[in-house]
Order: structure tokens, then sequence, then C-alpha cells
């Protein structure tokens, strides 16, 4: 069939068609495509991560003190109050807090996991002991996580006060000794990260 005419296939001939192999170098260049998004991810996240554990780090005497989140700001005014006021002016100028999580693409299967992780550190980090070495229970900023956590289910705009609060909360537990480790309750908290 010299004419340009396509050869009808057989379908009932059980002969597979060959599948054209692929060489090394064209699996390197579609790979080449997808490593920069992930190293900037990862350079984006690395930032975020440290930004926040900084942030919220206050210094030993705020967290005798029975607000941290006053405490936080009083220490981190410069910083705080704008993000605090450009958030207000947004939600403000656009009557919304951002889209619900439906709403976002695959919002169900990035909802459920950091719901799950933003439910067990909330519990957690609501219901610990009373902190006798400063002798505060922080009760206000245990509500405070308690209803972020409520907010970050409804809006995923919350999920970043959310997770401020709770850094804030974690980084007393350095004191007096330095013998709390970050690493495994902030596992779950880097799950959360990750989808800020």
């Amino acid at each position: 069939m010299g004419n340009g005419a396509v050869e009808a296939r057989d379908v009932s001939d059980p002969t597979p068609t060959p599948t054209p192999t692929r060489s090394i170098t064209d699996r390197l260049r579609e790979l080449g495509g997808i490593v920069p998004p992930i190293v900037a991810l990862l350079a984006v996240y690395m930032v975020i991560d440290r930004l926040v554990l900084r942030l919220t780090n206050l210094e030993a005497a705020g967290y005798g003190e029975p607000l941290l989140v006053l405490e936080l700001v009083r220490q981190r005014w410069i910083i705080v109050v704008p993000l605090v006021v450009v958030a207000a002016a947004a939600a403000w100028m656009t009557k919304s807090f951002g889209p619900p999580w439906p709403t976002l693409e695959r919002g169900w299967s990035l909802a459920v996991p950091v719901g799950v992780a933003i439910a067990t550190l909330t519990w957690a980090f609501s219901f610990y002991e009373y902190n006798l070495y400063f002798d505060r229970g922080h009760m206000f900023d245990r509500v405070l996580l308690m209803a972020c956590a409520i907010l970050a289910v409804w809006r995923p705009i919350f999920v970043i006060p959310w997770l401020a609060l709770l850094a804030m909360i974690l980084q007393q537990f350095h004191y007096p000794i330095g013998g709390f480790s970050l690493s495994e309750p902030w596992q779950l908290g880097r799950v959360v990260e990750l989808f800020v």
C-alpha cells in the first residue's frame, strides 16, 4: 500500500503492537522538567519553617505572661502588626476569607490529612498540663488555638494563624532546661506547613 492509505489491522491478531522505547536521555530530559519545581518547593518550605519557628520563639520571660498572643505582638510587633493589618484589609476588600476547602484543586484530598494533623496537634497542645515553671496555664491561648483549628477546617487561610499559635505554644517547653524536643510534635506541624 504505497499510496498513503492506512492499512487496517486485524483486531483478532494476537500480536501486540510494539511500544516505542525511550532513550535514557529522553527520560532525563523529562526529569529535568520536574526537578526545578521540587527544589523550589523545598526551598520555600525551609524558609517558611525557619520563619515560623524563629518568629514565634519568645524570650523566656514572655512565657511567664498570661497571654502569649499579646506577648508575641509586643515582642514582634514590627512583623506581626503589618501582617495582621494586610490580612484584615484583604479580607475586608474581598469580603471573603478565601476559598473553602472543596473549591481548591483536590481540596478534600488536602483537607483530610491537614485536618487530621490539625485536630491531633490541637488536642495535644490545648490540653497539656499546667506549666509549673512559668506558673501559667495560658488558657486564652489554648482556646484561641482550638478556635483557629475550627476555622482552619472551615477555610484553609486560617491554617497560617493556627500554625503560628501552635509553634508559640510548643516553644515554651524549651524552658527551663531546654530538654523538650520539637522533632516529634512538629513533624505533624510540618505536614500542615507543607500545605501552606
